[in-house]
């Protein structure tokens, strides 16, 4: 087999492996988030003025913020009973779910960035 086929199987290999799920994920966040918009449109309309896009943002953003602030206390913990040959599993239950809030938080952060471009005002 020469070079050439082997750097083309190994690209396309590369490809399907790793950037071709990248996409996947991708595309179910899109779903996720165009869900997400067409949710809060039907449940608070656009936004009115510059000044409430703001202040829905300050808040998602501080929501994101807990989030991240959560993982780093756990992640302490952990780390502290690792030191310590400690069960730690339970906390990684914990770290796992607040993982998945903050997903669920920049969703909606995208979400009203989104919600913006839709707005007249």
């Amino acid at each position: 087999m020469s070079i050439k086929i082997v750097s083309q199987l190994i690209i396309w290999y590369i490809y399907y492996k790793y950037i071709n799920k990248w996409g996947v994920l991708m595309a179910l966040l899109e779903t996720e988030i165009k869900e997400e918009l067409s949710r809060i449109i039907e449940k608070y309309g656009l936004f009115n003025s510059s000044h409430e896009f703001d202040g829905v943002l300050r808040e998602e953003l501080d929501e994101v913020y807990d989030e991240v602030t959560k993982m780093a206390e756990l992640q302490m913990v952990i780390w502290g009973k690792i030191k310590k040959d400690g069960d730690f599993q339970e906390d990684v239950k914990k770290l796992d779910d607040t993982v998945n809030s903050l997903i669920k938080e920049l969703i909606q952060v995208k979400a009203v960035l989104m919600k913006l471009d839709k707005s007249t005002y």
